[in-house]
């Protein structure tokens, strides 16, 4: 129950992020909150298992196109650059 709360109001706040349309930067600091969030063991990397558990923190990207260096977990540079190409502020386009 306590991760189906999270999980509603993870997917809230990234709703309410695109719709605000916020800059780079805000964008980048909310998605390391959110990686930091689905970092469950806080070990700084996203296996498939959490980002699974955690529902992507309401990114609906496949884990594998994540996984940028095919080493099996997702570091934050990995996720950040992700955000970047699969979510851009929305003055800007994708890369």
């Amino acid at each position: 129950m306590k991760n189906s709360i999270i999980f509603l109001i993870v997917l809230l706040l990234v709703g309410g992020a695109r719709a605000q349309g916020f800059d780079t930067k805000t964008m980048e600091s909310f998605a390391t909150g959110l990686f930091e969030q689905m970092d469950l063991d806080h070990d700084g990397f996203l296996t498939s298992d959490e980002y699974a558990h955690t529902g992507g923190g309401g990114f609906p990207v496949d884990y594998e196109l994540l996984d940028l260096n095919q080493d099996g977990v997702v570091d934050k540079s990995e996720y950040l650059l992700a955000v970047r190409k699969f979510h851009p502020p929305s003055h800007q386009k994708a890369i």
